[in-house]
């Protein structure tokens, strides 16, 4: 796809290629990467927890589900702006 996003997955070291509004753990699947999880997508585990290094302009902000989770479930001491949820995360 022409809007793909190149993203380099750290300390694995693999770049995925994620197309617009395809979510980052869905375009590790797509790539056979076995990326942890216990809920889907359903942002009830927090096992796909990550940490935004760069191209924040190429991210769909968190949606109030993802927002929700992260505060009742992750502590505020490990949360910001860019800790997200794999599963949630969205690309433009």
């Amino acid at each position: 796809m022409a809007n793909s996003v190149a993203v380099r997955v750290e300390p694995l070291g693999a770049v995925l290629t994620v197309d617009p509004g395809e979510s980052l753990l869905a375009a590790a699947w797509r790539a056979g990467l076995d990326w942890p999880t216990l809920c889907y997508g359903q942002a009830q585990c927090m096992a796909c927890r990550i940490e935004v290094v760069s191209g924040h302009d190429s991210i769909v902000p968190a949606d109030d589900g993802e927002t929700a989770a992260m505060r009742s479930r992750v502590p505020h001491s490990q949360t910001g702006n860019y800790v997200r949820l794999a599963c949630r995360m969205l690309f433009c």
